[in-house]
């Protein structure tokens, strides 16, 4: 067990470690020399694995908030493969019954993992890229598993676990006691709503706030007060609203920037009304804001408040409505917005979780600004700093993924996977559910891309695959303002009386069947198992199990008939207490309306 140090002339020095009393390898910053390049760290189990063995390896992700997958050991022709998206630190190996699950804590956002086999032997291995430097202890801590325990849901659980007990994350049903916020946020539907945006891709990258791109109104601030209304006539008694592009130049239109409020959906006043309107019959509405991208249009844009790269240019983020975006320093955001946004968002009336768009799906990358150096890790924590501004302010705070580092800060992941990729990567073979079992209980989420707005897609299973994995259900009106849309091509429009009617009823149907089934909400997964194809089995610490047939036909699971396209609960006594089918489909112009049977 070594570590190998590579620096810049090209030479490398072994460094030999053992376990210590705790069961980790520790490399000292002092044992480094100052110009290493990369560190990589050599264990003989995660190197012994040969073709044909029973077993696997464990990769936490193939980019950020996607797969999970495994890698068999298969007779295969010699590769590697390089991932340096690892949302989770950790990676793990199974062989002959046993296996180990690693935890990268020191330097964990700052290496790759390179996975391979070479004449039929497999290895895998992290290498330490020291982009900012060897700025800590390298610390790997080492989890022995066997049975029952040595499999990925047995790894998941470990590693919820080991976040337990170092009080890095708490129980959703432990915090409710000073978050009741948090208990009315999972009792419902999340619904999103996307008011105004201007062109998408940009026509103008830099742009005149004086002169701005037209934008487009999906739905004015007077008229989703009428949506509210008809959810509470059609009996839908808790939900939670985000309102996103209410604000200065519609969505992702002029940020830093919130103000002002966007004229063209009716103004500040307006705004106002709509969230008293929420509040008023009952409802949480919370904001949509956004303190990673930055355009030059904005009041408070600052060259000096950017990301820098190594060769001092300004960090660039993707082009988005607003032009350009540029990357702000979340160092500067949080000393110098996030207070006054807060503040700012709560005298609009909003009281419902607040979200930061991007900060918790986006990897952090060092900040090289003289002003306000970062590494990877100073930028999670900065941006985690946000989350705990907005949650002291609102109660519970949000955002768009699900990466580790956040998982203590937010409450809400608007996707725990962005969507299952499509593509193939070197050695890697399955995807497997992991890190719903990691979070089911620490957060709530919905589960993709693919499952917002479920009962208008393709597949009118999608909604009850979602409740499988723990999901809560989202809506999202106006989600398609870019081409090849990630949420789909039919959209939830409330633009006539009869969209807004029959899209609330949809809403309506999905909720009664989630009212089944939300005190789950609370509890954690302790194993999710895919027996046959689209057949999930999902175990709830309680003993509680849920099992989703997705197939055409009936499936027999431990004496409990499951018809097609249905999902059943079955208590710790193995008897069927709830039984969800799924909707029937009637198609309308640019709507659909469906209902769940119960």
């Amino acid at each position: 067990m070594y570590f190998t140090i590579s620096i810049q002339n090209g030479k490398s020095e072994n460094h030999p470690v053992r376990h210590d009393s705790e069961d980790r390898v520790v490399l000292k910053v002092s044992s480094v020399p100052k110009d290493a390049r990369t560190i990589c760290f050599h264990d003989d189990f995660f190197f012994t694995a040969c073709a044909g063995d029973p077993g696997f390896f464990l990769m936490p992700s193939v980019s950020y908030c996607h797969d999970t997958m495994l890698t068999k050991f298969t007779d295969r022709e010699d590769q590697e493969g390089v991932y340096c998206d690892n949302d989770m630190p950790l990676y793990a190996s199974a062989k002959d019954g046993k296996a180990v699950l690693a935890v990268v804590e020191g330097m964990e956002m700052e290496y790759e993992l390179v996975i391979g086999v070479k004449a039929g032997h497999y290895y895998i291995y992290p290498r330490f890229r020291l982009e900012s430097g060897m700025y800590e202890d390298i610390v790997i801590r080492y989890f022995e598993l066997s049975g029952d325990d040595a499999t990925p849901s047995g790894m998941a659980r470990c590693y919820r676990n080991y976040l337990l007990e170092q009080g890095k994350i708490r129980p959703m049903r432990e915090r409710i006691k000073e978050q009741p916020i948090l208990a009315e946020s999972l009792t419902g539907p999340q619904i999103r709503v996307r008011m105004a945006w201007k062109p998408k891709p940009p026509d103008i990258l830099e742009q005149d706030r004086n002169n701005p791109p037209p934008i487009h109104v999906a739905v004015t601030f007077n008229r989703f007060r009428d949506v509210i209304r008809e959810f509470k006539k059609q009996g839908i008694d808790h939900a939670e609203f985000c309102l996103v592009g209410w604000n200065a130049g519609g969505h992702d239109g002029q940020y830093p920037d919130l103000l002002p409020v966007e004229g063209a959906l009716g103004g500040e006043e307006a705004l106002k009304r709509l969230t008293r309107c929420a509040r008023d019959n009952g409802y949480l509405m919370g904001a949509h804001t956004n303190i990673y991208d930055s355009y030059t249009s904005a009041v408070r844009w600052r060259r000096e408040d950017m990301i820098f790269s190594k060769d001092g240019e300004v960090a660039k983020g993707g082009q988005w409505c607003g032009g350009q975006s540029y990357l702000i320093c979340p160092k500067r955001a949080q000393e110098k917005f996030v207070e006054e946004d807060m503040e700012t968002v709560k005298s609009l009336g909003f009281n419902g979780t607040h979200y930061f768009d991007v900060n918790s799906i986006m990897p952090p990358i060092p900040c090289h600004n003289p002003d306000h150096p970062l590494s990877r890790k100073g930028i999670a924590q900065w941006r985690n700093r946000s989350f705990e501004t907005a949650r002291k302010h609102f109660g519970t705070t949000s955002s768009e993924g699900s990466l580790w580092f956040a998982l203590g800060a937010i409450d809400f992941a608007l996707y725990v996977i962005f969507k299952p990729e499509e593509k193939t990567f070197p050695l890697l073979d399955q995807p497997i559910p992991f890190r719903e079992i990691v979070y089911h209980g620490i957060i709530h989420y919905n589960y993709s891309t693919g499952t917002v707005n479920a009962p208008l897609k393709d597949d009118p299973k999608l909604q009850l695959m979602a409740f499988a994995y723990g999901a809560q259900p989202m809506f999202y009106y106006y989600s398609k303002f870019l081409k090849n849309s990630p949420w789909g091509d039919n959209d939830l429009e409330c633009g006539t009386d009869e969209q807004l009617i029959d899209g609330v009823a949809m809403i309506r149907e999905v909720y009664e069947a989630y009212k089944s089934i939300r005190d789950l909400q609370y509890l954690f997964i302790e194993d999710i198992q895919q027996p046959e194809k689209n057949i999930l089995v999902t175990r709830y610490e309680d003993g509680t199990q849920t099992i989703f047939n997705g197939e055409d036909q009936p499936y027999l699971y431990q004496g409990i008939n499951v018809e097609p396209a249905t999902l059943v609960r079955v208590n710790p006594e193995n008897h069927v207490t709830v039984v969800l089918t799924s909707p029937n489909v009637v198609h309308k112009e640019k709507n659909s309306s469906r209902q769940f049977n119960k």
